[in-house]
Protein backbone atom coordinates (compact mmCIF):
# COMPACT_ATOMS: atom_id res chain seq x y z
CA UNK A 1 0.00 0.00 0.00
CA UNK A 2 1.13 3.81 -0.42
CA UNK A 3 0.03 6.81 -0.18
CA UNK A 4 -1.23 9.45 -2.73
CA UNK A 5 -0.45 13.33 -3.14
CA UNK A 6 -3.54 14.83 -3.79
CA UNK A 7 -1.62 18.50 -4.56
CA UNK A 8 1.55 20.25 -3.95
CA UNK A 9 1.66 23.47 -3.18
CA UNK A 10 4.14 26.08 -3.19
CA UNK A 11 3.96 26.49 1.11
CA UNK A 12 3.40 22.45 1.49
CA UNK A 13 1.84 18.91 0.38
CA UNK A 14 -1.64 17.58 0.78
CA UNK A 15 -1.71 13.85 0.48
CA UNK A 16 -4.16 10.89 1.70
CA UNK A 17 -4.29 7.43 1.87
CA UNK A 18 -7.03 4.84 2.74
CA UNK A 19 -8.30 3.90 6.19
CA UNK A 20 -7.34 0.84 7.32
CA UNK A 21 -9.66 -1.28 10.22
CA UNK A 22 -7.15 -1.89 13.36
CA UNK A 23 -5.26 0.63 12.56
CA UNK A 24 -4.81 3.79 14.92
CA UNK A 25 -2.11 5.50 14.31
CA UNK A 26 0.87 6.54 11.51
CA UNK A 27 4.51 7.16 11.66
CA UNK A 28 5.60 9.72 8.85
CA UNK A 29 9.14 9.73 8.04
CA UNK A 30 11.12 11.22 5.49
CA UNK A 31 14.72 11.15 4.17
CA UNK A 32 16.53 13.13 1.04
CA UNK A 33 17.21 9.99 -0.56
CA UNK A 34 15.73 5.93 -0.68
CA UNK A 35 19.20 4.82 0.80
CA UNK A 36 20.05 7.27 3.80
CA UNK A 37 18.39 6.56 7.01
CA UNK A 38 14.90 8.12 7.54
CA UNK A 39 13.44 10.35 10.31
CA UNK A 40 10.20 10.57 11.92
CA UNK A 41 8.52 13.59 12.32
CA UNK A 42 5.04 13.22 12.59
CA UNK A 43 2.44 10.82 14.06
CA UNK A 44 -1.02 11.16 13.64
CA UNK A 45 -3.94 9.03 14.22
CA UNK A 46 -6.60 7.72 11.65
CA UNK A 47 -8.59 11.09 11.99
CA UNK A 48 -5.49 12.92 9.71
CA UNK A 49 -4.39 16.28 10.06
CA UNK A 50 -4.48 19.23 8.82
CA UNK A 51 -2.71 22.80 8.58
CA UNK A 52 -5.10 25.60 8.20
CA UNK A 53 -2.78 28.18 7.54
CA UNK A 54 -1.84 26.19 4.09
CA UNK A 55 -3.27 27.08 1.22
CA UNK A 56 -6.50 25.39 -0.43
CA UNK A 57 -6.69 22.76 1.94
CA UNK A 58 -10.20 23.57 3.96
CA UNK A 59 -12.07 22.72 0.38
CA UNK A 60 -9.91 19.25 -0.19
CA UNK A 61 -10.29 17.94 3.55
CA UNK A 62 -14.21 17.41 3.15
CA UNK A 63 -13.86 15.49 -0.35
CA UNK A 64 -12.01 12.68 0.58
CA UNK A 65 -14.48 10.25 2.62
CA UNK A 66 -12.91 7.09 4.36
CA UNK A 67 -9.53 8.51 3.86
CA UNK A 68 -7.09 9.82 6.23
CA UNK A 69 -5.72 13.38 5.17
CA UNK A 70 -2.74 14.89 5.90
CA UNK A 71 -1.70 18.41 5.18
CA UNK A 72 1.45 19.94 6.18
CA UNK A 73 4.56 22.44 5.68
CA UNK A 74 8.21 20.97 5.30
CA UNK A 75 9.26 24.46 7.05
CA UNK A 76 7.28 23.38 9.89
CA UNK A 77 9.33 20.26 10.52
CA UNK A 78 12.86 22.09 9.44
CA UNK A 79 12.20 19.90 6.10
CA UNK A 80 14.19 21.61 2.84
CA UNK A 81 11.41 22.20 0.66
CA UNK A 82 13.68 22.59 -2.31
CA UNK A 83 14.75 19.37 -2.34
CA UNK A 84 13.20 15.98 -3.30
CA UNK A 85 11.60 14.57 -0.59
CA UNK A 86 11.49 10.83 0.08
CA UNK A 87 8.25 10.00 2.61
CA UNK A 88 7.58 6.73 4.23
CA UNK A 89 4.80 5.89 6.37
CA UNK A 90 4.39 3.14 9.33
CA UNK A 91 1.12 2.05 10.42
CA UNK A 92 0.73 1.51 14.13
CA UNK A 93 -1.75 -1.05 15.12
CA UNK A 94 -4.49 -0.81 17.84
CA UNK A 95 -2.33 -2.68 20.13
CA UNK A 96 0.42 -0.41 19.80
CA UNK A 97 2.87 -2.26 17.36
CA UNK A 98 4.21 -1.02 14.30
CA UNK A 99 3.03 -2.75 11.07
CA UNK A 100 5.51 -3.20 7.98
CA UNK A 101 5.97 0.32 6.36
CA UNK A 102 4.72 1.08 3.17
CA UNK A 103 6.73 1.59 0.05
CA UNK A 104 8.26 4.89 -0.03
CA UNK A 105 7.40 7.54 -2.37
CA UNK A 106 8.95 10.82 -3.97
CA UNK A 107 7.55 14.31 -3.21
CA UNK A 108 9.09 16.48 -5.78
CA UNK A 109 9.73 20.20 -4.89
CA UNK A 110 6.93 22.37 -5.71
CA UNK A 111 7.29 23.59 -9.69
CA UNK A 112 4.62 25.32 -12.05
CA UNK A 113 6.08 23.41 -15.05
CA UNK A 114 4.09 20.11 -15.99
CA UNK A 115 7.23 18.82 -17.88
CA UNK A 116 9.39 17.65 -15.28
CA UNK A 117 12.16 15.12 -15.14
CA UNK A 118 13.39 12.66 -12.07
CA UNK A 119 16.85 11.65 -11.45
CA UNK A 120 16.93 8.99 -8.87
CA UNK A 121 20.62 8.42 -7.92
CA UNK A 122 21.49 6.12 -4.83
CA UNK A 123 23.23 2.29 -3.54
CA UNK A 124 20.80 -0.37 -3.87
CA UNK A 125 21.30 -2.61 -1.21
CA UNK A 126 22.07 -6.35 -2.12
CA UNK A 127 19.26 -8.56 -2.08
CA UNK A 128 18.54 -11.96 -3.84
CA UNK A 129 14.93 -11.73 -5.03
CA UNK A 130 12.80 -8.61 -6.53
CA UNK A 131 10.39 -9.25 -3.90
CA UNK A 132 13.26 -8.50 -1.53
CA UNK A 133 13.88 -5.15 -3.76
CA UNK A 134 13.55 -1.53 -2.65
CA UNK A 135 10.35 -0.40 -3.57
CA UNK A 136 9.94 3.30 -4.51
CA UNK A 137 6.81 5.23 -6.09
CA UNK A 138 7.55 8.25 -8.39
CA UNK A 139 5.59 10.97 -7.77
CA UNK A 140 3.66 10.60 -11.13
CA UNK A 141 3.65 8.47 -14.16
CA UNK A 142 6.98 7.96 -16.56
CA UNK A 143 6.97 8.31 -20.17
CA UNK A 144 10.39 6.83 -20.23
CA UNK A 145 13.49 6.28 -18.22
CA UNK A 146 17.35 5.84 -18.61
CA UNK A 147 19.43 4.15 -16.43
CA UNK A 148 23.05 3.72 -15.42
CA UNK A 149 25.24 1.65 -13.40
CA UNK A 150 28.84 3.15 -12.25
CA UNK A 151 29.51 -0.16 -9.78
CA UNK A 152 27.96 -3.50 -9.01
CA UNK A 153 25.44 -5.32 -11.00
CA UNK A 154 21.92 -3.45 -10.77
CA UNK A 155 18.78 -5.48 -11.42
CA UNK A 156 15.37 -2.91 -11.77
CA UNK A 157 12.03 -3.85 -12.50
CA UNK A 158 8.44 -1.94 -13.25
CA UNK A 159 6.97 -4.18 -10.80
CA UNK A 160 7.61 -7.48 -8.92
CA UNK A 161 5.17 -9.76 -11.33
CA UNK A 162 7.57 -8.50 -14.84
CA UNK A 163 10.94 -9.05 -16.15
CA UNK A 164 14.11 -7.40 -14.31
CA UNK A 165 16.69 -5.87 -16.48
CA UNK A 166 19.92 -6.53 -15.39
CA UNK A 167 22.21 -3.95 -15.93
CA UNK A 168 26.09 -3.50 -15.49
CA UNK A 169 28.85 -0.88 -15.13
CA UNK A 170 29.76 -1.95 -18.74
CA UNK A 171 26.60 -1.03 -20.23
CA UNK A 172 26.73 2.44 -20.17
CA UNK A 173 23.43 4.09 -20.44
CA UNK A 174 20.64 1.54 -21.09
CA UNK A 175 16.63 2.23 -21.79
CA UNK A 176 14.56 1.09 -19.16
CA UNK A 177 11.13 2.09 -21.18
CA UNK A 178 8.32 3.88 -20.94
CA UNK A 179 4.93 3.91 -18.42
CA UNK A 180 5.96 3.14 -14.81
CA UNK A 181 5.13 4.66 -12.08
CA UNK A 182 7.41 2.57 -9.62
CA UNK A 183 10.66 1.29 -9.76
CA UNK A 184 12.53 -2.14 -8.05
CA UNK A 185 15.58 -1.70 -6.94
CA UNK A 186 18.19 -4.35 -6.31
CA UNK A 187 22.05 -5.21 -5.87
CA UNK A 188 23.14 -8.91 -7.03
CA UNK A 189 25.95 -10.50 -5.18
CA UNK A 190 26.42 -6.89 -3.70
CA UNK A 191 25.48 -3.22 -3.61
CA UNK A 192 25.18 -1.73 -7.14
CA UNK A 193 25.60 2.31 -7.24
CA UNK A 194 22.95 3.68 -10.23
CA UNK A 195 21.41 6.55 -11.30
CA UNK A 196 17.72 6.93 -13.20
CA UNK A 197 16.47 10.00 -15.17
CA UNK A 198 12.69 9.72 -15.79
CA UNK A 199 11.10 12.42 -18.05
CA UNK A 200 7.63 12.27 -15.73
CA UNK A 201 4.01 12.80 -17.47
CA UNK A 202 1.75 15.86 -17.86
CA UNK A 203 -1.33 15.87 -15.25
CA UNK A 204 -1.78 16.28 -11.50
CA UNK A 205 0.50 14.18 -9.13
CA UNK A 206 -1.42 10.45 -7.37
Amino acid sequence: MTFSVHSRYQDGVFMFWDKEPGIKSYKISYSYNFDQPFTQFKVIDKCGSIVNTMSNTTPLFGTLKNKVPFAWKPSDYSINNDKDIFIKITPVDDAGVDQAAWAMKIIQPYCTNTNKSLILSGVAASAASVDQSVEIVLPCMANSGFVKVTSGTLHIAKNTRTYEMVVTSTDGVSNFGAVFNKVFVRGAGGSATFSLECSLKNGMLW
